[in-house]
């Protein structure tokens, strides 16, 4: 189960421009907690949030936005597996709890344009996907080419760990995985 965070609120980019990409893995509907969004939330601008302590919460801290939801506004998003959603990074999501046998998998995919920076004085790596990077804000990480497995993996090892050095520098940041 997943509150009413914001993904901006906690990502420490500057400015607030990120698409997150929701890939469903398998099957994603109601009965199995399915993402829900408030439509044009992300024109809101920032809104205080605030950590909820509950641990049926999937995020560590419980974020969520410290306002009223009127959850009758959310639109649920069912999908089949493949099937992919793109959301911006100040929409209000959610999901509820998974009430089937089954397990609802996605991965999330974050698309920053170049120009957008972290605050962290941690330098990130990223991948560019497109275009030109002429800003050089995050270190490139390598295309990953058959047979570099190894290689490979000490690349993810090395992004973790800055990222988790980056968390520990801002506080929104701070312990929320």
């Amino acid at each position: 189960m997943l509150p009413w965070p914001r993904d901006g609120t906690y990502f420490g980019l500057e400015p607030l421009e990120q698409v997150t990409a929701w890939i469903a893995l398998t099957e994603s509907t109601r009965e199995m907690g399915c993402l829900r969004f408030l439509p044009g939330s992300h024109r809101e601008g920032q809104v205080k949030h605030r950590d909820r302590e509950d641990e049926k919460l999937m995020l560590s801290r419980g974020q969520t936005v410290q306002r009223s939801v009127d959850e009758a506004d959310a639109a649920y998003l069912e999908f089949a597996p493949g099937e992919v959603s793109f959301h911006h990074t100040m929409t209000m999501h959610s999901s509820g709890p998974n009430r089937s046998s089954r397990r609802r998998i996605g991965i999330g995919i974050s698309y920053i344009p170049a120009h957008v920076r972290h605050v962290s004085p941690v330098r990130l790596s990223a991948s560019l996907v497109r275009g030109e990077d002429r800003w050089g804000h995050f270190d490139l990480e390598p295309r990953p080419e058959p047979g570099s497995e190894e290689a490979a993996a000490a690349v993810h090892t090395d992004s973790l760990d800055r990222f988790w050095r980056a968390s520990e520098s801002i506080p929104e940041m701070r312990g929320i995985h």
